[in-house]
């Protein structure tokens, strides 16, 4: 079966990038309790996650035609046309994949602009904006961040679990396809118009991740 190149190396690497840094930083929380110095790590793999979601949501507005938010954020109306549909609406993500990336897209930025004011009162510890809010909306970020984690949890559950189902119920490997950046052509929609990306955008997106790091960290804007 002929295949389809639908993702770029931008968006594969900041796909993995995603749940290795979502990951490291429930590990380091979860050892910061005996160790101070891992809450440091925590710290950083969320600056980076800022930065990784910065990267993605540029690339989502200018990058290649399917990383585009455009091409695969469906409306209700195309959603509901999508479940019957012939073929996929979208080349990038199926009817339940579009809703389910955003999904997890807003919740990992919430998670980590969240944490930038959240205060942990057992290590005595904030995240470095802590200090520039009140202490009540302290209070009220960080119970949303604890609150928020479990939804991320139930999420990326569900999202492995789905990933796992469609490739041994139905035989559709949408991991090997991330790994490798095809997919079966039958997965996609042969209409959707093909678009390159600039190296000026890419550049632009890159810059623009790192100054989101540096703001959120409090190297270029201290609070």
């Amino acid at each position: 079966m002929s295949r389809v190149y639908v993702w770029d190396r931008a968006v594969r690497l900041s796909h993995w990038l995603l749940p290795v840094l979502f990951a490291t930083s429930w590990i380091t929380a979860e050892l910061a309790a005996d160790n101070y110095e891992f809450a440091d790590w925590h710290y950083r793999s969320g600056y980076a996650l800022i930065g990784v979601l910065t990267f993605r949501v540029c690339w989502g507005l200018w990058g290649s035609s399917y990383a585009r938010f455009n091409s695969w954020v469906l409306s209700p109306m195309q959603a509901w046309r999508a479940r019957m549909a012939p073929q996929p609406l979208s080349s990038s993500h199926g009817f339940w994949g579009s809703y389910m990336s955003l999904a997890l897209l807003l919740l990992l930025s919430f998670q980590t602009i969240s944490g930038l004011f959240s205060f942990d009162t057992a290590l005595y510890v904030g995240g470095p904006w802590s200090d520039s809010v009140s202490s009540e909306l302290v209070a009220t970020l960080t119970s949303l961040h604890h609150l928020n984690f479990n939804a991320l949890q139930l999420f990326v559950l569900v999202h492995i679990v789905t990933i796992i189902g469609y490739r041994l119920m139905i035989k559709k490997d949408y991991l090997g396809a991330m790994i490798s950046g095809d997919k079966d052509q039958s997965l996609c929609n042969s209409n959707t118009p093909t678009q390159g990306f600039s190296t000026l955008g890419l550049i632009v997106a890159i810059i623009l991740a790192g100054v989101a790091v540096g703001g959120a960290s409090g190297m270029i804007a201290p609070p």
